[in-house]
């Protein structure tokens, strides 16, 4: 695999599991119901949508936080495609 690949990957792969490894973090270890929504949001901008989630059942909040996760790994991949084509072969 190249490296530039490799980078994209990595970033693809950071920017999908940030939010769930911060919500289990938060949930299990420090025993809140809310994590810290401004580091949250400096490091996932769509958990902002999560506000959607108030009324709705745990498979619902699931299948949410995965849509999250999967656009903020985008995210992650546009400035992983910026870092990719700064770094020479």
């Amino acid at each position: 695999m190249a490296l530039r690949q490799k980078i994209l990957l990595g970033f693809a792969a950071l920017g999908f599991f940030i939010a769930p490894a911060f919500l289990i973090y938060s949930g299990q270890v420090l025993h809140q119901r809310f994590p810290n929504q401004r580091l949250l949001a400096i490091l996932c901008p769509p958990s902002m949508l999560s506000m959607a989630f108030a009324g709705s059942t745990r498979t619902e909040t699931i299948v949410g936080w995965v849509f999250l996760s999967a656009t903020n790994a985008f995210i992650y991949v546009l400035v992983g495609i910026v870092v990719a084509l700064l770094v020479a072969n």
